[in-house]
């Protein structure tokens, strides 16, 4: 790669995050899917329990989703169905309803915190410290622009 023009070498930079990046998800997809999840499903779970007992507007989780979906209340509707969250309407204003996290939604996080962390450290457990740090400061530069 010494003598590659720097434009195939972005090309090839790009290429490679994408195959990536779609292996990592799909360690993930495979982790999450007998509890019927997928990533932006867990997704938008963990935003809602960030969120406390406040809870968020539909735009505001879209706003916070790691992948942009088109159709956040979709993803709302299919957890509120199998009670991980629950809609209540805003205090000072009732016209706005907020997603909530359940204690069934909750419980189901708690149980997957584990097997998580030990899938991505089984993902960069190759990596030092050092590379680590790098390699999200270099992904932090090129998502930031």
């Amino acid at each position: 790669m010494g003598c590659m023009d720097v434009k195939l070498l972005r090309q090839a930079a790009f290429v490679a995050t994408l195959r990536t990046a779609d292996a990592l998800e799909a360690d993930v997809a495979g982790l999450l899917k007998p509890d019927r999840l997928s990533p932006p499903l867990y997704n938008v779970l963990r935003i809602v329990a960030g969120a406390g007992a406040e809870g968020l507007r539909c735009g505001e989780i879209g706003e916070r989703l790691i992948s942009r979906e088109p159709d956040v209340t979709r993803l709302v509707d299919r957890l509120a169905r199998r009670r991980l969250v629950g809609r209540r309407r805003d205090r000072s204003d009732g016209r706005v309803v907020r997603v909530v996290m359940t204690s069934t939604g909750q419980a189901l996080l708690d149980r997957l915190a584990g097997p998580m962390l030990a899938l991505h450290d089984a993902q960069f457990g190759a990596l030092p410290r050092a590379d680590l740090e790098r390699l999200v400061a270099l992904l932090d530069r090129v998502h930031g622009r």
